[in-house]
C-alpha cells in the first residue's frame, strides 16, 4: 500500500525531539522511475535510462540515477513525515556518487535542531540516501514548520 500525506496523522512541534530519526523508506532506482522524473522536470537525458547512452555520454557501463531524482525522494522523506499540516520550508542536497540502475536506496534523516522564530515552530533535519552496502549517495538538509498542539 502506498502511503500519501492524506493518510498520515499530523506531526506536532511538541512531539519532535532533537536526535530523533525521521522515518525512512526504500526505493529501487529504475529506468521507469528515471523516465518519469526526466519527463516531470522537462530534461530528458537518455544516459539516465539506457546503458548504451550512458557508455556513449559518460563512458560508464551502466545507466545511473539522476542526482535531482534523489533530492526529490529526500523531499518525500520530509513531506511524508510532517503530514498534511506541516510545511516544507527549505530543502537542499549534495549528490555524492552515481547510483546505477537497479540499486535499492534507503532515504532517511535525523532531527538536528528545533526552535521558534518569528512565531513559526521550525525543525531542521539532516537527510541521507544510502545503498544496501551503506554507501552514502546523497546528503541533504531540510527545514520544516510544524503546527503546535497549543
Amino acid at each position: 500500500m502506498k502511503i500519501t500525506t492524506k493518510e498520515l496523522k499530523p506531526l506536532y512541534f511538541e512531539d519532535v525531539k532533537v536526535g530523533m530519526e525521521v522515518p525512512s523508506f526504500e526505493q529501487w532506482i529504475t529506468p521507469t522511475g528515471e523516465g518519469m522524473n526526466n519527463a516531470g522536470i522537462g530534461q530528458f537525458c537518455e544516459s539516465h535510462i539506457t546503458s548504451e547512452w550512458a557508455m556513449l555520454s559518460w563512458h560508464t557501463p551502466i545507466a545511473f540515477g539522476r542526482g535531482l531524482h534523489l533530492t526529490l525522494y529526500l523531499g518525500r522523506v520530509m513531506t511524508d513525515w510532517i503530514g498534511p499540516n506541516g510545511v516544507l520550508k527549505k530543502l537542499g542536497s549534495q549528490h555524492r556518487s552515481r547510483t546505477p540502475m537497479g540499486d535499492k536506496l534507503t532515504f532517511g534523516g535525523k532531527v538536528t535542531k528545533k526552535y521558534v522564530k518569528n512565531e513559526e515552530n521550525l525543525v531542521e533535519c539532516d537527510l541521507w540516501a544510502k545503498n544496501t552496502e551503506g554507501d552514502v549517495k546523497d546528503v541533504g538538509w531540510a527545514t520544516v514548520a510544524l503546527p503546535s498542539r497549543k
